[in-house]
């Protein structure tokens, strides 16, 4: 009798210690930690410092609204409903920031992102709750610096908050080819243009480079209807290195599909691809398989959703 109770301490105590060793993976076995991917499992929550890359935001620019999913875990389920609070965190901001050995982020505008509910309830006999964030990429300049937004549980009632694990350190790089600066940019050539029908201040191609989203180039419309395709040739003023184009269609219009020339000399011209795009009136962006010396660069709209006739483009530019 006393080997087998000997034994059976034994194998209670390895148990034990496998059990703690498991939830080393989120310290504080039972403490609320927040879990970014968004898990209903405790021991896969990740967050703080040491998954600050797993936190990185890989956005598409051209959409208008994205979800961010994360969750408050614990590791045991609750014995009564617990309320948990989540918001942008200043002070894990400024913190990150005071060292200098940090990678450094402008705070991310409010105007880019919104926690629609920051309180939620862990209700009784369960371990997770979900929060979402809604971002809104089409609004992001990354072009001069990355942003950074950390979220972390601010309060909840009746339990221990692991300090380690309660902000995710959303973030957004700067984007690595920023648009060119338009300054002294021209139209050299355009095949159609409403010269007057859209008011004496647009629907002419200059205004695809007037830094106004609400003015437009449209192709003619009034006493001729010359059909698609349509295009604008731009001379940058002096030769780039070229990894691309960017526009943005008319509000309410969307370009289907755009083909994209480039020259040094705006004689000899040098294809650089044909590029399809989904319905939106975000901005577009057009990545040259490679890069590209040219000082000239020729907007073909080819397909237009909506409509076989007209091209409407507010802006366009190149990085």
């Amino acid at each position: 009798m006393k080997k087998i109770f000997l034994l059976t301490c034994i194998t209670v105590i390895i148990f034990s210690a496998c059990k703690k060793k498991d939830y080393e993976a989120a310290p504080n076995g039972n403490s609320l930690v927040m879990a970014y991917p968004a898990t209903k499992f405790f021991n896969l929550a990740s967050s703080g410092l040491n998954y600050f890359d797993a936190a990185l935001l890989n956005l598409d620019l051209s959409k208008t609204t994205d979800t961010i999913s994360v969750s408050a875990n614990i590791g045991n389920p609750s014995g009564s409903d617990m309320s948990v609070t989540i918001g942008l965190d200043q002070n894990a901001f400024n913190t990150y920031l005071a060292n200098k050995n940090n990678k450094q982020y402008a705070l991310m505008p409010s105007a880019y992102y919104k926690i629609p509910a920051t309180n939620a309830t862990i209700k009784a006999g369960q371990t997770t709750v979900l929060f979402k964030i809604a971002v809104y990429p089409s609004l992001f300049d990354i072009s001069q610096t990355g942003y950074l937004l950390p979220v972390s549980i601010m309060g909840n009632t009746g339990y221990e908050v692991n300090n380690n694990m309660k902000t995710a350190y959303f973030h957004v790089e700067k984007d690595p080819t920023p648009p060119f600066s338009r300054a002294g940019w021209t139209i050299t050539d355009f095949d159609s243009q409403e010269s007057s029908g859209e008011g004496p201040n647009n629907g002419r191609a200059v205004f695809v480079l007037d830094n106004n989203n609400a003015t437009f180039w449209h192709s003619q419309w009034q006493n001729a209807q010359p059909v698609l395709p349509h295009s604008v040739t731009i001379d940058m003023s002096a030769t780039q290195v070229m990894h691309g184009v960017w526009f943005i269609p008319r509000s309410g219009a969307s370009a289907k599909k755009i083909n994209i020339a480039v020259s040094t000399d705006n004689s000899i011209w040098k294809d650089q691809g044909t590029y399809s795009f989904d319905k939106s009136s975000a901005r577009q962006k057009l990545n040259f398989s490679s890069t590209v010396n040219a000082r000239y660069f020729k907007f073909n709209v080819l397909e237009m959703y909506d409509t076989n006739q007209f091209a409407q483009i507010a802006e366009i530019g190149a990085y």
